[in-house]
């Protein structure tokens, strides 16, 4: 699902410059090796979370130790499905899902700056 995304709608992410090269993250998305695979095969965030949030058309979230932002999706009107929650452990490095106890909440991740420029009006109700 998520390499038909960006390879349906790769020229927005060549407009946007959402990847140093799209044709490198789809090739990545579909490692042939069946244990570890070297680093050209992980997951970039948070250039990856925008094609995520399009492909799952639902907002994501990522946190890290360092660095963390929400990603709102560019291609579809705002809806009630639950964000994708994504969290980086350091040691070893790897991603994991992440969910809340229901009824717990917890404050949201700035968005990029950027984001409200290239959205179409029907999005910039995710904001």
């Amino acid at each position: 699902q998520l390499y038909a995304e960006i390879n349906k709608n790769r020229e927005v992410y060549i407009k946007e410059h959402t990847f140093g090269n799209l044709e490198d993250t789809l090739t990545s998305l579909y490692p042939t090796a069946s244990g570890p695979v070297g680093t050209h095969y992980w997951m970039e965030m948070a250039s990856m979370a925008d094609a995520i949030a399009n492909a799952f058309e639902r907002p994501v979230m990522y946190f890290s130790k360092c660095y963390s932002q929400t990603s709102f999706p560019h291609l579809c009107s705002t809806n009630v499905q639950p964000p994708i929650m994504i969290g980086l452990i350091n040691k070893p490095p790897h991603f994991v899902s992440t969910h809340m106890k229901e009824g717990l909440s917890i404050p949201a991740p700035m968005y990029l700056k950027n984001w409200e420029k290239s959205a179409i009006p029907k999005e910039l109700h995710w904001a």
